[in-house]
């Protein structure tokens, strides 16, 4: 009886059920997505750090009031909400890859005139220059990992914003630990070379997006 009901189902055609690949277990981060993490963690890296403690160094390190101290990390907002409205057509015309390594490159060269010359109105132009250069980072590794073969957009531009948030998260802390053995200043270097890291891994986007 059993037999006929199976051979009923199949001449009905009700296949048999097969079981869905995949499933809803934890998804690894492939190269591509991998590659473009490590650029969103040094880039959170960067920013937390600022956000943290941009105002305690020119506080401290160029001797400027709390209120001026306070235009440090304003004058870095403002100056990132510039560079993503504009974003899109420098990104058009240059491509991806291009905008990360430039900005990249712009923003270690505003690192090094606030560390090099700290005094107030240099250091808050040396951040206008870091919020400048990082303002098109996330937008383009973004595009990016929703390009990414074989993987959804949603599963690469999730992978790489939670590699981003964990620098984001770790990035502050790791700073004030080393800002206690070596003073603010020195430690504030660290961002000159995650700056250029960015620039070295920006060969994990092409020019037509993808990664």
């Amino acid at each position: 009886m059993r037999r006929c009901d199976q051979e009923t189902d199949h001449a009905g055609g009700h296949a048999p059920a097969v079981p869905e690949e995949g499933g809803h277990g934890l998804a690894l981060p492939n190269r591509a997505t991998f590659g473009l993490g490590l650029i969103a963690l040094l880039a959170l890296v960067t920013e937390g750090a600022v956000g943290d403690w941009s105002a305690l160094y020119l506080a401290v390190e160029a001797a400027a009031p709390a209120g001026v101290a306070a235009l440090g990390f304003a004058g870095f907002s403002l100056a990132m909400t510039a560079g993503r409205l504009g974003g899109d057509a420098v990104v058009r015309r240059l491509g991806g890859a291009s905008v990360l390594r430039l900005g990249a490159l712009l923003s270690a060269a505003g690192f090094v005139l606030m560390l090099a010359v700290p005094r107030p109105e240099v250091a808050i132009a040396g951040l206008v220059l870091v919020g400048l250069g990082l303002s098109n980072v996330f937008p383009v590794l973004f595009s990016a990992a929703g390009r990414i073969p074989g993987v959804s957009p949603g599963m690469g531009v999730a992978m790489v914003a939670t590699m981003g948030y964990g620098g984001l998260l770790g990035g502050p802390p790791l700073l004030g630990f080393l800002a206690q053995l070596s003073g603010l200043r020195l430690a504030l270097c660290l961002l000159v070379l995650t700056c250029l890291a960015i620039a070295w891994r920006s060969r994990a986007v092409r020019r037509d997006g993808e990664a």
